[in-house]
């Protein structure tokens, strides 16, 4: 029989659970919005780059 205390435990278990997989999914934004940024970084040098010898 599971007393209050095991159905505590699991209860805390599944929490940290829930706050593990939130957390995860925060780091997979976060890295996609960084991989967006950098790539609209480079797309805009090499727009500059190539738009200098036009403009000579």
């Amino acid at each position: 029989m599971r007393g209050p205390a095991d159905r505590m435990m699991r209860y805390v278990e599944n929490i940290r659970r829930e706050e593990a997989t939130f957390r995860g999914q925060q780091v997979l934004a976060a890295s996609s919005r960084n991989a967006q940024f950098a790539s609209l970084w480079d797309s805009g040098k090499q727009t500059e780059v190539e738009a200098r010898p036009a403009a000579l």
